[in-house]
């Protein structure tokens, strides 16, 4: 493969053209009834120790809003119906010594007094208020500009 464009690479002796587009994935800010957000402390590789908020990638035949409901039970055990868009957020996954780029679509929701439990991706749950945000844990960057834009708006 010859790269002929930054996002496209064509194969010399077919001419089929390859073009590097990113992984879609999810994440969602949680907020309880104290105005304070959810944060989990990843208990796994990829960036094993830090804070996230839940997410993950989209399945296929599956919409953003499906991706973001499945992935806050799946890492939370609560079930939300009602989720608002926030934003995109180019980053970048890695894996297996492999950068993948992703795009991040942020959501929000409110989960008032709901119990959360964390799955075995998680060591601990934690809720933080909106003035003491733990930047310097997070772990992953459109976490950061996610939960930024999040605070501006829902302030």
């Amino acid at each position: 493969m010859k790269r002929k464009t930054k996002n496209m690479h064509q194969c010399q002796s077919c001419s089929f053209e390859h073009y590097a587009t990113p992984k879609i994935s999810v994440q969602i800010i949680l907020e309880n009834n104290k105005g304070e957000f959810l944060l989990l402390r990843r208990s796994q590789e990829f960036r094993q120790g830090t804070l996230n908020t839940p997410g993950g990638f989209i399945e296929c035949g599956e919409t953003a809003e499906q991706a973001a409901l499945r992935e806050t039970e799946e890492e939370t055990g609560i079930k939300i119906k009602k989720i608002e868009y926030i934003g995109s957020y180019p980053d970048v996954y890695s894996y297996q010594d492999i950068n993948w780029q992703i795009l991040t679509l942020a959501f929000y929701a409110y989960i008032g007094k709901s119990k959360v439990k964390a799955n075995d991706e998680s060591a601990e749950v934690l809720f933080y208020s909106k003035n003491k945000v733990p930047y310097r844990e997070l772990g992953i960057p459109s976490d950061t500009i996610a939960i930024k834009d999040y605070l501006k708006r829902f302030k």
